[in-house]
């Protein structure tokens, strides 16, 4: 799916979608993993692609706002480092690149169930997975954004979107995914 259009879709829905409504989605991007270090060099670095299907994202939620019902005291978030609003609080544009980003709270009931794809033909083994795992960075994420050209499937209020030619070139190695 030419990459215009699917922002132009995704900025449709966005204004669609309710403040706080809980949605899915599935993304493909290459996976962060450090080169090595005391552990050693890591072969699979640059290799591994991961499709990740995420679950309890919250779309629309005014952090500031949250923040001050939870605490009962006023909240100024930080800015949004190289990001400004497109269309508020959903979508971000990057500063850097012009390119649109999803915007979702994580919460005690976000979820993601990963695949990992080396080099574009086949699905990692659990060596391979115990690997990338080891040497890929932890994070607590509070918030999460997304490049739009790496959405796969993605649902909003019961509809669910894909984009067909990502979903074909995953099955020509081996990997499913539903919506």
């Amino acid at each position: 799916m030419e990459i215009e259009l699917k922002e132009r879709m995704i900025a449709a829905m966005a204004m669609r979608m309710r403040n706080g409504s809980f949605e899915s989605l599935t993304y493909v991007k290459a996976a962060d993993m450090n080169k090595g270090g005391r552990s050693g060099a890591n072969d699979l670095y640059g290799r591994v692609t991961k499709v990740v299907r995420v679950t309890g994202l919250q779309f629309g939620v005014d952090y500031e706002h949250k923040m001050e019902s939870l605490t009962g005291a006023p909240f100024q978030s930080q800015s949004m480092n190289g990001m400004e609003w497109a269309v508020y609080p959903i979508l971000a544009r990057s500063l850097k690149n012009g390119r649109l980003l999803l915007r979702a709270t994580c919460t005690k009931n976000t979820t993601y169930n990963t695949i990992y794809i080396i080099d574009g033909t086949r699905v990692a083994t659990e060596d391979e997975i115990k690997q990338i795992e080891f040497y890929t960075p932890k994070t607590n994420k509070v918030v999460f954004n997304l490049y739009l050209d790496k959405l796969l499937t993605w649902s909003i209020g019961g509809e669910t979107f894909a984009d067909t030619d990502l979903l074909q070139s995953l099955a020509k190695v081996g990997v499913g995914v539903g919506a």
